[in-house]
């Protein structure tokens, strides 16, 4: 029993790495503004999100690129750069060790992710003047 309670947490503690590492990369992809939208995302669909052996939770996502630096590169747009971190915490009930102990033991552990991210804001000029480009063809011509 006890070596199966060892497997337990190994594979807790792998399967929680994992899916904090999918949702740090997910996460870095796109917009920065929806960090936490895109972890949440993949961490509830994880199948360790349950109330049985595991439960897996999202603490923190967030990123070094701020709201005035999305600001500054408008309507022009450019890249920029940064890191996002996500957060994640596992708790993993062992079948044994929680007898041993004499109650519902829970270990708790938690990861954290840090991923580069790069994100192109798009030029805004360039759509209203692509826009601005394109005229309707009068009926009176076709009369």
């Amino acid at each position: 029993m006890l070596s199966i309670d060892s497997f337990l947490i190994l594979y807790g503690m792998q399967l929680h790495q994992a899916i904090c590492r999918d949702a740090a990369r997910s996460a870095s992809s796109g917009d920065p503004r929806l960090v936490m939208a895109r972890a949440s995302q993949i961490v509830s669909q994880a199948p360790a999100n349950s109330q049985g052996t595991f439960s897996l939770s999202l603490v923190a996502a967030g990123t070094t690129i701020t709201r005035s630096q999305l600001e500054a590169l408008k309507p022009y747009g450019g890249q920029i750069s940064g890191v996002v971190d996500v957060t994640t915490a596992v708790e993993v009930k062992p079948l044994l060790l929680g007898w041993f102990l004499g109650g519902q033991t829970r270990l708790h552990m938690t990861a954290t992710e840090e991923v580069p991210s790069t994100y192109s804001l798009p030029n805004v000029l360039e759509k209203i003047s692509s826009a601005q480009d394109y005229t309707v063809p009068s009926l009176a011509n076709y009369t």
